[in-house]
């Protein structure tokens, strides 16, 4: 089946999305004719129905959005019947009733197994991946932004010690020691405030991240219940 085909490796990691949220973002051209802010082509991904518990998360989450536009990134038999459903709202108020008139036209060129089948093979193991994608890089950031930190803060606190011990031996120079002794102390206050709000940060990004992937995860799960309802008889 061609719609089968695994995501790519790449361009469409999540957390490449998200750098805006935890970190600096290198921001790239746009693309001609792309909106602004994306370099890609303007034409837009499609809209995943929502159910209303999980609506009401994404509209508290932000990630949400994000993290389905990578989802459904790529052309599958399922974002076809989207595509299909979406312009259909306005016209024809029952759920289930649009679903059956968009396979009427979807149906044509993906059969019922496609569609789930791209649910189950494609959009699910895509957000899998961009889950492992972001834990891996928000580990490395940790390392990068904390570990430095701590690496600093020992070293200075080994200088403290032998600085004390100085004094100790050398009571003549005690001013210039101590006032040394002070500076250091000042920094490694400084590096731990440092420390304790990135590390705040990272948790809140983590929870809402984690919030997202289970609000989308719920989604995907809930449109291939209903494809299977809706259609599948």
């Amino acid at each position: 089946m061609a719609d089968n085909t695994p995501p790519p490796e790449g361009g469409s990691s999540f957390f490449g999305k998200l750098r805006d949220v935890l970190f600096e973002p290198e921001v790239a051209p746009a693309a001609p004719g792309a909106p602004a802010g994306t370099g890609k082509s303007a034409a837009p991904a499609p809209a995943s129905p929502a159910p209303a518990g999980a609506a009401a998360a994404a509209a508290r989450n932000p990630m949400v959005d994000r993290m389905m536009e990578v989802v459904m990134e790529k052309t599958t038999a399922y974002t076809a019947l989207v595509e299909a459903v979406t312009p259909l709202e306005a016209f024809i108020p029952d759920e289930a009733s649009r679903y059956k008139a968009a396979f009427g036209i979807v149906g044509k060129t993906r059969t019922l197994e496609q569609i789930v089948q791209s649910i189950d093979m494609q959009h699910l193991p895509a957000l899998e991946a961009e889950s492992q994608r972001f834990h891996g890089q928000a580990k490395n950031q940790q390392d990068l932004q904390i570990n430095a930190r701590i690496r600093e803060i020992d070293s200075l606190r080994g200088s403290v010690a032998k600085m004390d011990e100085e004094r100790t031996r050398l009571q003549e120079r005690l001013g210039q020691i101590q006032q040394e002794v002070e500076g250091a102390h000042k920094k490694i206050a400084g590096f731990e405030n440092e420390i304790a709000a990135k590390r705040a940060e990272i948790v809140e990004v983590n929870i809402r991240f984690e919030s997202a992937l289970a609000v989308v995860k719920a989604q995907l799960v809930e449109a291939r219940a209903k494809v299977l309802r809706y259609l599948g008889a």
